[in-house]
C-alpha cells in the first residue's frame, strides 16, 4: 500500500494570520474533534497577554491511498482522509468567548470542507498510472489554494468576527457548503 500524507498547518489566527507549511507525520498532540464541535478544552491555554492575537486555529488533514484496479492505464485508488485540530491551538484565557469560539469554529471547519473536497476532486479525477501521484498532489494543493483563500475572505468579510451580521453568513455558508460536500462524496 502506498502510504502518502499531505499535511499541512492552517492557522487562522484572531486577528487574521494564514501560514501553509508541510509536516511530516501527525503528531500525537493533534485531536480529533467528537462531532467536529470545538471546545475551548481542546485548546493549550496560552499566559502571553501581549499577544495580538486571541486564539489560533491549526488543522491538518492527512490522506492515505492504495491502488485498488489498474485498467489499462488508468488507476482506482481507495482514499482514506481525515482532518485534525492540531495540538498547537491555543487561546488566551481571559479572551475565551462563545463569539470567538463560533469564529474559530468557522476555521475549523475549512479544513473539514477543504477534506471533503479533496476527496470530490479526486473522485472526479482520471488517474492515470504513469502520473498519478503528481495528480492527487495537485488536486490537494489546487483545493488548498482555494480553501486559504476563502479563509482570508471570511476574517476580512467578518472583521475577525466583529461583524456580527457577516460573521452568521459565513458560519452558515461554510455550513452549507461542507453539507454539500458530505451529500457528494
Amino acid at each position: 500500500m502506498f502510504k502518502h500524507k499531505l499535511p499541512f498547518i492552517l492557522s487562522a489566527m484572531f486577528f487574521g494570520l494564514f501560514i501553509a507549511e508541510r509536516a511530516c507525520c501527525q503528531s500525537v498532540s493533534d485531536k480529533i474533534i467528537p462531532g467536529d464541535s470545538l471546545k475551548w478544552a481542546y485548546y493549550t491555554i496560552k499566559s502571553d497577554s501581549d499577544s495580538r492575537y486571541w486564539a489560533n486555529t491549526l488543522w491538518n488533514v492527512y490522506y492515505k491511498y492504495k491502488i485498488v484496479s489498474i485498467h489499462l492505464d488508468t488507476v482506482n485508488i481507495d482514499l482514506q482522509t481525515n482532518h485534525v485540530l492540531r495540538g498547537e491551538s491555543w487561546v488566551l484565557k481571559e479572551r475565551e468567548s462563545d463569539e470567538l469560539l463560533r469564529h474559530e469554529q468557522v476555521h475549523f471547519n475549512m479544513g473539514i470542507l477543504c477534506e471533503l473536497e479533496f476527496k470530490h476532486g479526486i473522485a472526479s479525477t482520471t488517474l492515470y498510472l504513469n502520473n498519478y501521484r503528481q495528480k492527487i498532489d495537485s488536486v490537494f494543493n489546487a483545493v488548498l489554494k482555494n480553501i486559504m483563500e476563502l479563509n482570508v475572505e471570511y476574517d476580512n468579510e467578518t472583521n475577525h468576527m466583529w461583524n456580527r451580521s457577516k460573521q452568521q453568513f459565513w458560519q452558515t455558508k461554510i455550513n452549507e457548503r461542507i453539507s454539500k460536500a458530505r451529500t457528494t462524496n
